[in-house]
């Protein structure tokens, strides 16, 4: 029975390859997160800038 083995360098692309494929999808994810993060922030920031115009509105009319 022969036993195929797998060069080192074929070994170390095949790794370097994972870990870069790894890095990219961490990457890219954790811009997608900060990306949702961030627009919940404004969208925040927004709801409370009109419902403080609105107070204001109020304030002027009485």
């Amino acid at each position: 029975m022969t036993q195929r083995t797998v060069p080192l360098r074929g070994g170390l692309v095949f790794c370097a390859l994972v870990s870069a494929a790894s890095a990219w999808y961490g990457y890219v994810a954790g811009r997608e997160m900060a990306r949702r993060e961030l627009g919940a922030v404004v969208l925040r920031l927004r709801d409370e800038l009109q419902q403080e115009r609105q107070q204001n509105e109020r304030v002027l009319r009485s």
